[in-house]
């Protein structure tokens, strides 16, 4: 077993536009709840901003909570809070498509998927392919 340890990094620029968007967007929400404007244009407001909260959460997450992992050889997967592993040898295909590294296993399984402008993605693919992956671009 190799002590290697290849961690993808996150996707800092959006995050931070997610979170300042939803603490904006959240503070509109409390200014015009308690002001003394119109009730019709209060609640339109407040109900775009709350759908901008909502988007701006799933970006965060989408963003943040997303990641791959070599260790131990094993690939490590984690999409929000579940993470799946498998042994490097089960990674049978790497597809660059769209700007986005996709893994695949040897059933023809989609098992993760990272941005190819990642800093360690380079790292990653070349680990993989010692490991027996093929690496396809589209």
């Amino acid at each position: 077993m190799s002590n290697k340890k290849l961690k993808s990094s996150i996707n800092k620029k959006p995050a931070i536009f997610a979170l300042i968007g939803i603490v904006l967007s959240t503070f509109f929400i409390f200014w015009f709840a308690f002001s003394n404007d119109a009730l019709s244009i209060r609640l339109i407001i407040i109900v775009f901003c709350s759908i901008f909260d909502i988007f701006g959460i799933i970006l965060f997450c989408g963003q943040a909570l997303v990641w791959v992992e070599i260790k131990d050889d094993y690939f490590h997967s984690w999409i929000l809070f579940v993470h799946r592993k498998v042994p490097l040898s089960k990674i049978k295909e790497i597809v660059c498509y769209d700007n986005a590294y996709t893994f695949y296993l040897k059933g023809g399984k989609k098992f993760a998927a990272i941005n190819s402008n990642d800093p360690m993605a380079g790292q990653i693919i070349m680990s993989l392919e010692k490991n027996g992956a093929k690496y396809i671009e589209k």
